[in-house]
């Protein structure tokens, strides 16, 4: 496990370093790759958070959300070391157990780290700066349609009820097959990816 970790961290460290240079706009569009500054890469940072500290702070709240996409698995393992009974959901170890369960969801994770984002964005610029910029930045031209979209199936598909008729389906048709190995598996790849 520990193994595991050091990795993590490694790989964590390596995709912070190597981001400014994977993720400049001329870099992705195929021209050069610009020069660094005559004053200095870290000159230039600091003037940058100087100008607008925000920058600072939504670059942290960024490298929290790519080191938490490295961990999810760990968030995963510690959820389901923690054993409680049937009854038991309500207590302390169960809210402690699905927390942990919620934080290991890797689709939940940006969005999760979104919160904080616009929390900062708020302290910085304001409440109405805010509303200004998610108006005028897509809304109005209807690029968050598909988002939300996605957004709104991919809970309801998650759901307890959901994923339980999912669950009948599937054991049905697996048993109308004949129950074996090989009808479970072909049920679960086809029926399952249709069912979502």
């Amino acid at each position: 496990m520990k193994t595991k970790f050091a990795l993590k961290i490694i790989l964590a460290l390596a995709a912070c370093a190597l981001a400014p240079e994977v993720l400049h706009a001329e870099h992705m569009n195929g021209a050069a790759a610009p020069a660094a500054p005559a004053d200095g890469l870290f000159k230039t940072l600091a003037d940058a958070v100087r100008e607008n500290p925000f920058r600072l702070y939504a670059t942290l709240v960024f490298l929290a959300s790519i080191v938490h996409c490295f961990f999810y698995g760990e968030f995963l393992y510690l959820s389901k070391r923690i054993k409680i009974a049937d009854g038991e959901v309500k207590n302390f170890r169960g809210v402690v157990r699905s927390f942990l369960k919620f934080l290991s969801e890797v689709e939940i994770i940006f969005a999760l780290w979104l919160v904080p984002l616009l929390a900062g964005y708020i302290y910085f610029f304001g409440w109405n700066s805010l509303t200004e910029y998610l108006d005028n930045m897509a809304y109005r031209q209807g690029r968050f349609a598909e988002p939300v979209f996605v957004l709104v199936i991919m809970s309801i598909s998650a759901s307890r009820p959901i994923i339980d008729l999912a669950t009948t389906i599937i054991e049905k048709i697996a048993a109308l097959l004949g129950g074996s190995v090989m009808a479970w598996w072909a049920c679960i790849l086809v029926f399952g990816s249709l069912l979502g």
